[in-house]
């Protein structure tokens, strides 16, 4: 980073170049990082720093670009969604925790995730069903069963007699989101 905001002054001075850098970072970083990089870029480089992590970049695709959104979805990673002024609670289910993900910078586990969450917004459901309705993602059984621990570890999703099941704390959230 050093290096480039070194040379960065020769493009504003020589090449015409605004003294905004727009810099795109694909990892998380913390506001404490990133001040701290604005501001050396400031004082010791007189820069602008327009800083994009992970993040910051996913969040405001699906604010403010919904249609980046629908075509990574559909044509990126090849999920079909219907777009209907009337969600069903399943699709509620889905889109809600997409959007609330933190885990925007994997977006294809933000989506199976939000899917296997969608399919057990109804009722549990056992490892094969979810399998079954997971068909279009091609998704290997061990990483399905990977995904489900993972939501269990993270409180989203029980396992009980066979069964997965919405947890308690996400149909609560699904349900305040409904008024």
């Amino acid at each position: 980073m050093s290096h480039l905001l070194s040379e960065f002054p020769n493009l504003v001075d020589n090449h015409n170049y605004p003294p905004v850098l727009n810099f795109f970072w694909s990892h998380p970083i913390s506001e404490y990082t990133l001040d701290k990089i604005r501001t050396n870029a400031k004082i010791n480089h007189s820069i602008s720093l327009e800083f994009y992590d992970a993040k910051r970049i996913s969040q405001d695709i699906t604010d403010n670009y919904p249609d980046i959104l629908n075509f990574l979805m559909r044509d990126i990673h090849k999920f079909d969604i219907e777009f209907d002024e009337s969600l069903n609670i399943q699709q509620r289910t889905f889109y809600e925790y997409l959007l609330l993900s933190k885990d925007s910078a994997n977006l294809k586990n933000a989506i199976i995730d939000a899917n296997i969450m969608s399919i057990l917004s109804d009722q549990g459901k056992q490892l094969d069903e979810i399998d079954n309705a997971l068909q279009g993602f091609k998704i290997k059984r061990n990483s399905l069963k990977g995904r489900l621990q993972q939501l269990i570890n993270h409180k989203k999703i029980t396992f009980s007699n066979e069964m997965y099941c919405l947890a308690e704390n996400e149909k609560l959230k699904i349900k305040n989101q409904q008024h």
